[in-house]
């Protein structure tokens, strides 16, 4: 399942899903936000949320059962998680201008 919220303008939101039992959402608020999710295997969850101008967002899933959720308000933050394998779990949460993770 994937799900998409937007508010604002000229946000994106790209999801990929290969596998079973897939779950990605992306909730934006804001001007040009971008989010990227893609996941190939099971029962992986991916969550964006972003409020604020300019952010990018990229999670690639490649396994089973992994989490990841990217949280970022402000200007200009990008957050990019990649896990490959089994049961990974991975969280940024960031506040404010031009953060990185």
């Amino acid at each position: 399942m994937a799900s998409t919220v937007q508010t604002g303008y000229r946000n994106h939101s790209f999801q990929w899903q290969d596998g079973n039992d897939n779950m990605s959402s992306t909730t934006q608020s804001g001007n040009r936000n971008t989010s990227l999710q893609d996941q190939d295997g099971n029962n992986n969850h991916a969550s964006v949320t972003q409020i604020g101008q300019y952010n990018l967002a990229s999670q690639d899933q490649n396994g089973n059962n992994n989490q990841a959720v990217v949280e970022q308000d402000g200007y200009r933050n990008h957050g990019d998680q990649d896990q490959i394998g089994t049961s990974n779990e991975a969280h940024i949460h960031q506040v404010g201008l031009r953060n990185s993770a």
